[in-house]
């Protein structure tokens, strides 16, 4: 809590010395609302409003505090407010919706989700916000429609799946029902252990391993922007922790930043020349970036240090790039005899395959 408290004195001290300085009064509010402090964050919210009535970010905080103490109709209003002042606000669309359908005006919040959808159609929060309010009409073809969008958008993300479960239950198709059920349950299990990492963090913010179990938690969900910053801070903070710069390569790659990722594996392997993840993983970056030839060492060092599915299958990669088809076959049926259960490897032996050039 020592940042929050930092905050606070300096926004606290800010409009202390201006009472007018509309900046200042918003962050103070933001802050005591992220703290739960609902009424000072109201009054404060309103002190700004003050300052600068058409301030429609303003009407939109106020309207999340209404909705957190169960102000439904007072919710309404502080949305409706913001969207006189900012049509196009998306965020003040999908607080509308949600107050609406708390409200049990569910006609009326679908309207305002298809508004907002129009606006931002690849927002998954408001493709699932639609989806559960089409399935709380009944119309469930429309709501699979918008969950399996929001689930395109970002796959993962917990709740599509709880609600799209509940309607192929509904609909009489169990295994469909069982797939997004167990989907969710699993996602929702990565959110705990987010939640949990985050509080570690914050109890702990100078702790390396607090901020790479953080990381590897948004990794899990597919945060990579969110990890990178985490395995840094990780890094910065214990500079000879191989795992965390191996696991930067890995949201390097995610982001498309493969020179970044090639750098992040070199230095774990500088740090520990016997962490085959690294070798493993630089490998498979070099063989999908076109160089198969600086790979195929690193790719056997891999399997030489740690001879299991994982590496073995990176060497049939790279031998696979390198037109060594019977080598690939060699080192891919390694990988499935070491691991006969993981039923991604055949598909992946099946595409390196099909992905060979005919004679």
């Amino acid at each position: 809590m020592g940042a929050y408290n930092e905050a606070l004195t300096s926004y606290t001290n800010a409009i202390t010395s201006t009472a007018t300085n509309f900046d200042a009064m918003y962050a103070l509010g933001a802050l005591l609302q992220k703290q739960q402090r609902f009424k000072e964050a109201r009054t404060t919210f309103r002190k700004a409003l003050n300052i600068n009535p058409r301030a429609a970010l303003v009407h939109y905080q106020l309207g999340l505090i209404d909705l957190s103490e169960g102000n439904v109709r007072d919710a309404i209003q502080s949305y409706q407010a913001a969207l006189r002042i900012d049509p196009e606000s998306t965020d003040a669309l999908s607080g509308l919706g949600l107050a609406l359908v708390r409200d049990g005006r569910t006609d009326e919040a679908i309207t305002t989700y298809e508004k907002a959808v129009g606006k931002k159609p690849e927002s998954a929060s408001i493709q699932y916000s639609l989806g559960a309010a089409y399935a709380k009409a009944d119309r469930k073809s429309d709501a699979i429609e918008a969950l399996s969008k929001a689930i395109q958008i970002n796959p993962n993300y917990p709740e599509p799946y709880l609600v799209l479960g509940n309607l192929h239950n509904a609909l009489g198709k169990p295994d469909e029902a069982r797939k997004a059920l167990t989907r969710f349950q699993q996602l929702s299990a990565y959110q705990e252990q987010l939640n949990q990492a985050i509080d570690q963090v914050q109890r702990h913010p100078n702790i390396a391993e607090a901020h790479y179990n953080l990381g590897t938690a948004y990794t899990r969900l597919g945060l990579y922007s969110d990890s990178l910053t985490e395995f840094k801070i990780s890094t910065a903070l214990a500079p000879r922790f191989v795992q965390a710069h191996n696991n930067l390569g890995v949201a390097y790659v995610q982001l498309g930043r493969f020179d970044e990722a090639r750098a992040a594996y070199q230095q774990a392997i500088l740090v520990d020349s016997t962490f085959a993840d690294a070798y493993a993983n630089l490998a498979w970056l070099f063989a999908e970036r076109g160089n198969p030839d600086r790979a195929l060492s690193l790719a056997i060092k891999a399997t030489e240090l740690a001879p299991n599915a994982v590496n073995y299958e990176t060497l049939a990669i790279v031998y696979n790039a390198r037109g060594q088809y019977d080598l690939s076959d060699r080192a891919m049926q390694r990988a499935i005899s070491l691991d006969p259960e993981n039923p991604l490897l055949p598909k992946q032996w099946r595409l390196m395959q099909d992905s060979r050039k005919k004679p």
